[in-house]
């Protein structure tokens, strides 16, 4: 019995490095071997948000989906990030879209910034069904990276 549980003092903190690890610096891990196909300037001009209705059920604790429309010299390009949330969604666009400058984003009810309050109705049900698709009102220089694998970045 005591060995198993030698064992288990050695492991645990094993996975738990591991598992952070790649959690906090996988995307520089990834990079190494996802080399860039190609890379172009362009403007952030939209972005969708959604909320998904069945965030619970499916176990999902970020139910709020993002992507940003950038536009480019070789026309228009959907950029979808990799985690569900906003954390990838640059800075100066969050501020621009939410409200509180997206600070504090209700998860489940985003407020977006309108002062209409008809028009954060709409919107948040937009959401709830599709995507709500917000314009900015001032567009954000970026740049879209694609990978060889398909994988999208943005840089601003």
């Amino acid at each position: 019995m005591d060995s198993i549980l030698d064992w288990w003092k050695v492991a645990l903190p094993a996975v738990a490095a591991i598992y952070f690890g790649w959690r906090f610096f996988g995307h520089r891990i990834r990079n190494l071997w996802d080399k860039k196909a190609w890379k172009e300037d362009g403007h952030i001009v939209a972005v969708d948000i959604s909320v998904t209705n069945h965030a619970r059920i499916k176990g999902d604790f970020a139910p709020l989906n993002t992507r940003v429309v950038a536009r480019l010299k070789s026309g228009e390009i959907i950029v979808d990030g990799w985690a569900e949330d906003t954390r990838w969604v640059p800075r100066e666009v969050r501020a621009q879209v939410f409200a509180n400058g997206g600070r504090v984003i209700n998860q489940f009810e985003p407020k977006i910034n309108s002062a209409d309050p008809r028009e954060q109705q709409d919107a948040i049900r937009q959401m709830k069904e599709n995507y709500y698709r917000y314009w900015l009102r001032e567009p954000v220089p970026a740049t879209v990276c694609m990978s060889k694998s398909g994988r999208c970045s943005i840089t601003t």
